[in-house]
Formats: C-alpha cells, sequence, structure tokens
C-alpha cells in the first residue's frame, strides 16, 4: 500500500508540473496583448497631445506681432517661391491688377502659409495691399522729380522721429505704473491713453 501511494504521489507531481508551463505559457499571451494595448493607447494619447500642440501653434486672432511674423513671411515667400508664378508691379494700382493677384498669387501664397499659420484670406490680402500702396506712392514719388523725393525722405524722418518718441513715452509710462509713481496713479487709465495717442491733454 506505502508503494502503491508513493507512486500516485509522484505521478500527481508530475502532472502539476507538466501542467504548469502550459498555464504560464496560456498567461503570457495576455499580458503580452496588454502590453501592446497600453502602449498603443500611449501612442495614440502622444500623438493627440501632439496634433493638439501643432493646433495652439496655429494663429486664430493676429496681434501686432503675430501679424508682423506672418508679413515677414508672406512677403520673403512672394519674392522667392513666387516669383515666377505672378509679380505684383508697383507701377500699376492695385485695381488694375487685383484680379491676377486673387486668381495667381493668392492661392498658393495662401497653401504655403497656411501649412504653419491658420490665416485669413482677407489678412494675407490686406498685407500685400498696404505694402503695394506704400510702393506705389514712392514710385510715383520718384518719377515727379528730385525735389519730391527730398520732401518725401524729409517727411519719412520727422514720421519716424515722432513714432520713436511715441514709443519712449509709452515705455516711460509703463514702467511708471509698474512702479506705483504716485503723480500717474491721478490719470484714470482711459486719459492716459488719450495722451500717449495724442488724442488728449498733455500732461
Amino acid at each position: 500500500m506505502n508503494k502503491k501511494n508513493k507512486r500516485n504521489k509522484s505521478t500527481s507531481s508530475s502532472s502539476l508540473l507538466s501542467s504548469s508551463p502550459s498555464s504560464s505559457s496560456s498567461s503570457s499571451p495576455s499580458s503580452s496583448s496588454s502590453s501592446e494595448s497600453s502602449s498603443s493607447s500611449s501612442s495614440r494619447s502622444s500623438s493627440h497631445s501632439s496634433s493638439s500642440s501643432d493646433e495652439n501653434k496655429s494663429i486664430k486672432c493676429l496681434d501686432k506681432k503675430s501679424y508682423n511674423r506672418i508679413k515677414k513671411e508672406v512677403f520673403i515667400i512672394t519674392n522667392s517661391d513666387l516669383y515666377s508664378i505672378y509679380q505684383i508691379r508697383k507701377e500699376l494700382t492695385w485695381e488694375v491688377q487685383k484680379n491676377d493677384i486673387l486668381t495667381k498669387l493668392l492661392p498658393p501664397l495662401r497653401k504655403k502659409i497656411n501649412k504653419k499659420y491658420k490665416v485669413a484670406f482677407a489678412d494675407i490680402v490686406q498685407m500685400l495691399q498696404r505694402r503695394h500702396r506704400s510702393q506705389h506712392y514712392e514710385y510715383n514719388i520718384k518719377i515727379k522729380g528730385e525735389d519730391f523725393v527730398k520732401k518725401n525722405s524729409r517727411r519719412l524722418t520727422k514720421n519716424t522721429a515722432m513714432s520713436n518718441k511715441k514709443k519712449r513715452r509709452r515705455r516711460a509710462v509703463d514702467s511708471m505704473r509698474e512702479s506705483g509713481d504716485k503723480y500717474i496713479k491721478r490719470y484714470p487709465k482711459k486719459d492716459l491713453e488719450k495722451i500717449l495717442d495724442d488724442t488728449g491733454v498733455d500732461l
């Protein structure tokens, strides 16, 4: 009887040993599948976060700084990549070449700009139109003669000096506000803005 019991115990232990690898092998695919699913979910979340960050880079409402940065890129593209497609001629008025600008130049220009920024069609047109207006004005001054060129140069110098003066004045007022100057506190913010813009009574 003792021999039979020993044999039974040995067979049962061997069966347990033989069954344990199968159970471990059966559990390994499930763990691998769970790890794969977690990795895929993490990759999806990372891709989603990257796409959301790309969307954050797009400029929906243009402030002055963003407008100037995009305007610079617009002019670079029109003067290099799209120079062979269409050139805005400064000797012609905007209305004369408006149709060609909108049909030939604007579609490829907008496509290139929108790869990096989301800019409205009207904003791009405004950038091009303002630059053309300035170039067209200077062209008309040059063809009038040297006296008109000198007069325009003096006008530009005066305007630049006034613009720099306003910037210095605004910086000074901002620093006085931050330091809590007692004289600046006498004036409401609206009145200060009018003074800085030369539309109100001076200090």
